[in-house]
């Protein structure tokens, strides 16, 4: 989907696959629900779009989930899949 196998975006942040204009407020974003405990991706599905390594632009659907450790560390964890055109 987008031109990198899986190992690539293992363990990368996801404004790897972001266009520009959100790759640069992505981390305003987790600041703020760090912040607020807002959450406004998390457990729903929203449509956001993805750049693919060509710089190609496509919509997706996003869904985070975030994983508390015993320790108390946050992991956020991102499912995505291409919006189907039917």
């Amino acid at each position: 989907m987008f031109s990198h196998d899986y190992h690539f975006y293992k363990h990368q942040n996801i404004s790897v696959i972001m266009p520009h204009y959100f790759r640069q407020r992505h981390d305003s974003y987790l600041s703020a629900f760090l912040d607020t405990g807002r959450q406004k991706v998390t457990y729903d599905q929203l449509k956001v779009f993805g750049m693919n390594r060509a710089g190609f632009i496509m919509p997706l659907w996003l869904m985070v989930k975030i994983h508390v450790s015993l320790a108390g560390s946050l992991q956020f964890i991102g499912f995505i899949r291409p919006i189907s055109s039917s």
